[in-house]
């Protein structure tokens, strides 16, 4: 549980900061990009925590920004 409510805490600063630093172009939807973050978040930080709790926390970070960084690729790569 705890998990889950720090890996969508953690998405929702990290899709926050995304779509500040990100061009309109690349970074698509507020909502897109907020679904895409939380989902890495929550699920990397819940599959490392299920093996080290002091991990999870950590892995969610790295989960959002990978999701969100391959969401890029695959949105721009689309669109041509």
């Amino acid at each position: 549980m705890f998990n889950l409510v720090w890996g969508t805490i953690i998405g929702l600063v990290i899709c926050a900061s995304s779509k500040l630093l990100m061009e309109k172009e690349e970074c698509g939807s507020l909502s897109g990009i907020t679904v895409v973050g939380i989902g890495g978040s929550v699920a990397m930080g819940c599959l490392v925590g299920l093996w080290d709790p002091s991990c999870g926390i950590i892995a969610s970070y790295f989960g959002a920004f990978f999701s969100l960084v391959i969401y890029a690729l695959i949105k721009n790569r689309l669109e041509f």
